[in-house]
């Protein structure tokens, strides 16, 4: 799947940034409505033969204009994939918390709350 250029720029910026790199490349990234959220991230091919799941983070249009809340929701994603294995996609849990927490500690992270 080709993702938009525009979050895959912010995505590779931050992954080098705020999670030195760790995070897969493959990760997918594109704009559609979300039914219920602002951005979710999903599991669009599951690991098998000895290749890791293929995971995509989808944004809602509707806060294109929105920066600074793309760049959270991004941020927010980017989390979910550096714990998937760890936790589902959608948890919340205390490891969340904790990488949450360290994100905030960045002042550049802080600056767009």
């Amino acid at each position: 799947m080709k993702s938009d250029t525009y979050l895959r720029r912010w995505f590779l910026k931050f992954n080098e940034r705020y999670f030195n790199g760790e995070l897969p490349n493959n990760v997918a990234l594109w704009w559609e409505p979300c039914s219920d959220a602002a951005a979710v991230t999903i599991e669009i091919s599951p690991a098998e033969d000895g290749n890791p799941a293929e995971l995509g983070i989808k944004i809602d249009p509707a806060i294109h204009m929105f920066g600074r809340m793309t760049k959270l929701l991004l941020l927010h994603e980017m989390v979910h994939i550096k714990l998937w294995g760890r936790s589902t996609l959608k948890d919340h849990g205390l490891a969340f918390d904790r990488e949450i927490q360290r994100l905030l500690t960045f002042k550049a992270v802080r600056k767009l709350i």
